[in-house]
């Protein structure tokens, strides 16, 4: 049954979250099946208001966004029982000491399989990680990139832990807190179509669609999502453009690569610009053969 979590619950979820981490990662084993690398790319779709406002930005909370695997059972969207499995996080090498897996965990996919690839905890100092969706009507925002398991995968669990919205007639553009009309309790179930393969070799792009509905009951907006109408699953090289933020760490020719996402990106297709190791970069592109291809790039001051 849906139910409806109010904005400023944060601290409450907060606690809730760092307890499920403590036990999860209780007695686990490091996987030792293949890895592939996944780019978890967030996007969205128009905003449909149910009084007639003109919505102008609708800001999302993310603290968590779980991946599963193919192969669970249709009865399994609202158990509680998403088993974390992480590694290292730099795109690289076997599971670390900080690796979690549950007893439903499985290389290739061929049991049921949970797997976290966003975590606030871990891939972003305890902070959610904040997106507006209407920014991303024609692309999508690259949240972070793990290797997990290789195999298909059906679905995507997205838990908030706020949202708001800013309408076009508000002369003092205030942001207007949002309840959560999730899937699960604050959390949209996101069914991908076509499924997200992952294989041993590139990087597979995992889409996650949100389409969001705004409903006014009383006095309070409530943020559900739409669906039906996403556009949520695998993309192959050159169907999505992605943004990309980062800091610069190295720079070879003309290739760069960033310090927060295992991640190379080719400047070869745009006009020659000056960037050294520590610049703020904003890039939109494509992923070809688990390159990006730049198409632009800026420099944040």
């Amino acid at each position: 049954m849906k139910n409806k979590t109010v904005l400023w619950g944060f601290v409450s979820a907060l606690v809730v979250s760092a307890a499920f981490i403590a036990a999860c990662s209780g007695g686990s084993s490091g996987h030792s099946g293949p890895m592939g690398m996944a780019a978890i790319v967030i996007r969205d779709g128009a905003v449909q208001s149910s009084d007639g406002r003109t919505v102008t930005s609708v800001v999302v909370e993310i603290s968590r966004i779980t991946l599963r695997s193919a192969a669970a059972r249709d009865g399994d969207d609202e158990h509680e029982d998403h088993h974390a499995m992480n590694d290292d996080g730099n795109g690289g090498g076997d599971d670390q000491g900080d690796d979690d897996q549950g007893e439903d965990g499985g290389g290739g996919g061929q049991q049921p399989t949970d797997v976290v690839v966003f975590d606030m905890f871990r891939d972003n100092g305890g902070v959610p990680r904040e997106v507006d969706l209407l920014t991303l009507t024609d692309s999508g925002m690259l949240l972070n990139m793990r290797r997990i398991p290789v195999g298909t995968y059906s679905k995507a669990f997205v838990t908030l832990v706020g949202a708001s919205a800013l309408f076009e007639d508000d002369p003092t553009q205030t942001p207007v807190p949002l309840l959560i009309d999730g899937d699960i309790g604050s959390t949209f179930k996101v069914d991908f179509q076509p499924p997200v393969v992952v294989s041993e070799t590139g990087t597979t792009v995992a889409a996650i669609d949100i389409v969001p509905v705004i409903t006014l009951t009383g006095t309070d907006y409530t943020l559900s999502n739409d669906g039906s109408s996403d556009q949520s699953g695998g993309c192959g090289d050159g169907e999505l453009e992605i943004e990309v933020e980062g800091t610069v760490s190295t720079v070879t020719g003309d290739q760069i690569e960033l310090t927060n996402f295992p991640i190379v990106v080719d400047l070869s297709e745009i006009a020659p610009v000056m960037v050294a190791p520590g610049m703020q970069v904003e890039i939109s592109g494509f992923m070809q053969n688990g390159v990006m291809i730049a198409q632009s790039l800026e420099i944040e001051d």
